[in-house]
């Protein structure tokens, strides 16, 4: 039989130590996570499946690992439609092109299971090997992807550069576009003015203008403006406020 578990619960595949059962859970080695394995596990078994790495180096030498990995990993890639300045370039280089922080929207789930390590550069190894990891749709992971490790309570995301990798604080919409809203509002509130307020400094600037400001002040000017109105005048500006 190419697949079994021994009395001690070891399980074999092909004659060689893949994993062990602990607490009706099944520990094994990633290099191990195929089809078959899986289904003999958990349909003929019903045992659940954690796949991990150094499990089998560690039974060769004996050792059977007390503890299981417990936070899943998600692996985002952009998607295609995205601007192609903001691929495969470090953290650091998409702040400075003007992008803002990594925005979520701009990528898709490309893998989503249990990878049996938490450690972001072992996650990478696992990815970038030359085995594709069952389940994953790519041909790999690059710079500017993103790795979220994340279990029932919380998530943290790592940002991957050309070199390590960027905690992310959030994983969300980019500054730049908070500030376009921001001044979407600036906006509003010019165009909401109360309308009493315009008519006011209407009527302040015309009388401002027959007092003659902005105009050179002359005797004859100031002599114009003091002299007392006739009664043809003072009907004329009856008349004009009439209207």
């Amino acid at each position: 039989m190419k697949i079994s578990i021994t009395k001690d619960g070891i399980i074999e595949y092909y004659g060689n130590q893949v994993g062990y059962v602990k607490d009706n859970k099944a520990v094994v080695d990633v290099m191990f996570q195929k089809d078959e394995v899986a289904e003999f596990l958990t349909q003929k078994n019903g045992i659940s499946v954690e796949w991990k790495s150094d499990v089998y180096n560690n039974l060769l030498k004996g050792n059977i690992e007390e503890t299981v990995t417990s936070k899943n990993c998600r692996i985002y890639q952009l998607k295609p439609e995205t601007d192609l300045r903001m691929r495969f370039v470090s953290y650091s280089d998409l702040k400075e092109k003007g992008f803002g922080e990594p925005n979520i929207s701009n990528y898709r789930v490309v893998f989503d299971g249990n990878v049996g390590t938490e450690i972001p550069e072992e996650i990478y190894d696992i990815f970038d090997g030359p085995d594709k990891v069952e389940g994953l749709e790519s041909t790999g992971v690059f710079i500017s992807d993103v790795i979220e490790l994340y279990d029932d309570e919380s998530s943290e995301f790592h940002y991957i550069n050309a070199s390590g990798f960027t905690k992310l604080n959030s994983f969300t919409e980019p500054k730049i576009e908070l500030k376009q809203t921001e001044t979407v509002k600036e906006e509003k509130v010019i165009a909401e003015e109360p309308k009493e307020e315009k008519e006011t400094e209407f009527v302040a600037f015309r009388e401002r203008l027959d007092m003659g400001y902005g105009r050179t002040k002359t005797p004859e000017r100031e002599a114009e403006l003091n002299a007392p109105k006739t009664n043809e005048e003072i009907q004329v500006d009856t008349f004009k406020i009439d209207m």
